[in-house]
């Protein structure tokens, strides 16, 4: 799973001290929610960049 943030965000200074995650869904309709644990590796490298270069400014923003 790929999650892109930027320098701006807070989160890659806290990934830095502390690598371990969790990422959760909620669907309030049907009322299930999925849950992933694991590890963080933070990569700089420009295949990388690339991606977050596609994002809209709206979806960068959030």
């Amino acid at each position: 799973m790929k999650i892109y943030t930027d320098k701006r965000s807070r989160k890659l200074y806290e990934l830095q001290i502390n690598n371990n995650v969790e990422i959760c869904w909620l669907f309030s309709s049907s009322k299930s929610q999925f849950s992933f644990r694991g590890s963080s590796r933070i990569d700089l490298s420009d295949d990388k960049l690339f991606y977050w270069d596609q994002l809209n400014e709206k979806s960068k923003s959030m």
